[in-house]
């Protein structure tokens, strides 16, 4: 692999696609805050590429579909430019912004590439518009990504499914509903529910989280929700669930994480910075896209 690889930062300033929009100020606070410094000061060449964003200059006279479907287009296009000469790493926004990252990766490859997936969530994001009782799309990106949902999205950059449910680990779940449990369940999806990170530890699962994302891939992703954290340590998200994953535990694992390869793109979801607590979410970004990249500068 190329070392020093540049980190192309994109931000995914996304909010309509949640039912409380305050995530879609999460880019704009963390270029505010430096991060981009942070990230060169810790060893890393790293440029902000970028800003997406789903409020365009006639957002008024558009529906909240179309406005989203214009932000993953160019959310898209961006990630899959940003792949030819770095990695990206997009910060967003509600989760919903995993659906044009992700599209612009696998847009990236060629027909013979496959892409595996660390999903880092409390939730499962798995609804479609038949079994969301809130309609908010940013629960709905895994369905999607699967090739489930709204055609609009799934077949965003290629018709074909983003994923296959064989090479996609879910780890930190503990908040879903009946419907979305289903179809992955039938799909065969792998989830790391929270019973069973604290009987085996993040550790273990992660590892078994690798093997299986690598193992029919040519390249592997990291999509991290904060909310899978606890809110004790992440207060600042979009919607928090108790009983979360330690950020310190999380932040450990990831710097130990053993791919022989970097992950071809990093996404962290759902910081929004108008309910943190002394910042203490927000700075959490650059530690947890630290962890993951530091092995491999």
């Amino acid at each position: 692999m190329i070392k020093n690889k540049p980190l192309n930062l994109i931000g995914a300033a996304l909010g309509c696609g949640a039912q409380v929009e305050g995530t879609r100020d999460a880019p704009s606070v963390l270029m505010r805050m430096g991060l981009e410094q942070d990230l060169c000061a810790a060893g890393f060449v790293a440029r902000w590429q970028g800003l997406v964003d789903d409020l365009p200059h006639n957002a008024l006279d558009i529906e909240k579909k179309q406005r989203l479907m214009l932000a993953y287009d160019d959310l898209a296009v961006q990630v899959r430019t940003a792949c030819i000469n770095g990695t990206p790493i997009v910060f967003g926004g509600d989760h919903s912004c995993a659906i044009g990252t992700w599209s612009g990766v696998v847009g990236s490859l060629r027909d013979d590439q496959s892409l595996g997936m660390i999903w880092i969530d409390a939730h499962m994001d798995a609804h479609t518009q038949a079994t969301s009782l809130s309609g908010a799309i940013h629960g709905m990106p895994v369905a999607i990504l699967l090739g489930f949902g709204d055609a609009r999205f799934t077949h965003l950059m290629q018709t074909k499914p983003k994923l296959d449910p064989r090479n996609l680990c879910l780890v930190g779940v503990r908040s879903f509903e009946e419907g979305e449990a289903k179809l992955l369940q039938q799909l065969g999806v792998r989830i790391f529910y929270m019973p069973e990170i604290q009987a085996r530890g993040l550790t273990a699962v992660m590892e078994e989280a690798r093997q299986i994302v690598t193992e029919r891939t040519s390249c592997w992703g990291m999509s991290i929700d904060l909310d899978a954290l606890d809110p004790l340590d992440a207060p600042g998200v979009g919607s928090p669930e108790p009983n979360g994953i330690s950020a310190q535990a999380l932040l450990d694992v990831l710097k130990q994480f053993s791919p022989d390869t970097a992950p071809i793109a990093l996404e962290i979801a759902e910081l929004n910075p108008h309910v943190d607590q002394q910042e203490q979410t927000t700075q959490l970004v650059s530690q947890l896209v630290q962890s993951v990249m530091k092995k491999y500068q």
